[in-house]
């Protein structure tokens, strides 16, 4: 344990028993004032599984009065945890205990996609209800592939002003703009083009890794009304697209 860390984790128990009814870990960094370990996000505390909910909320509360207790009383005055689903034994990530609580939420969600499985195993695992809006878009947009063979400086200019458009602000550097389409001229990403009627209503970069492919950022035309929605169609392009490139 670290010199400047204080390891004040508690559990609740039953009192007839002594059954442990939740587990709370709970390290305080002294030098930076905040309930966290190593720099890290605490784990979020669990509770006994059987719970009702009605008991699991007093438990919940017991836990975040007791915890925050003990981080004012050692000069804390902030308290990070680290909550997926899962561990957190909820079905929504928008309902997790910390929330709750009142703590700051700055959850994020990913999906990954195996795409060593074969095409017809890939559309078999869409939800059934996107198959009519996929196919739609398939027939009603035109979609190109740029990689360092074949981009083109103006192509990453209206990805950037695509991007400004649709967040209605610039949100970042434009040295963060240049970066990506350095990636995508030295072979480490794809431009993802999306027309309809002939005019780019859509442009998706994707950065490539060993084997694998991550969505890094997508910016639509707002002044552009189209008949179908964007993003089911393209994500099959990119998929497929993808899986020829090798990616898995």
């Amino acid at each position: 344990r670290m010199t400047d860390e204080k390891d004040l984790s508690f559990v609740i128990e039953k009192a007839s028993t002594g059954e442990v009814l939740a587990i709370c870990p709970l390290v305080i960094d002294s030098n930076k004032q905040r309930g966290a370990f190593a720099n890290a996000p605490l784990p979020v505390a669990l509770f006994h599984p059987l719970l009702g909910k009605k008991n699991r909320r007093k438990l919940e509360n017991l836990v975040h009065e007791t915890g925050t207790g003990y981080l004012l009383q050692h000069g804390a005055n902030s308290w990070h945890i680290e909550a997926d689903a899962v561990s957190a034994g909820e079905n929504l990530l928008e309902d997790l205990y910390p929330v709750r609580q009142g703590f700051l939420e700055l959850s994020s969600k990913h999906q990954l996609v195996d795409l060593e499985q074969d095409q017809k195993t890939l559309w078999s695992d869409i939800r059934k209800s996107s198959y009519s809006e996929i196919n739609k878009g398939l027939r009603l947009f035109e979609f190109t592939c740029y990689d360092q063979e074949n981009y083109r400086d103006e192509l990453g200019q209206k990805h950037k002003e695509l991007h400004h458009r649709t967040a209605g602000k610039i949100t970042r550097p434009e040295a963060t703009f240049h970066e990506m389409y350095s990636w995508i001229k030295a072979g480490h990403a794809l431009l993802f083009e999306q027309r309809y009627a002939g005019k780019i209503v859509n442009l998706v970069v994707v950065v490539l890794g060993k084997g694998v492919a991550t969505n890094a950022s997508i910016a639509d035309d707002p002044d552009i009304p189209t008949p179908a929605g964007l993003m089911h169609s393209m994500n099959w392009y990119i998929m497929l697209e993808c899986q020829r490139r090798g990616i898995k």
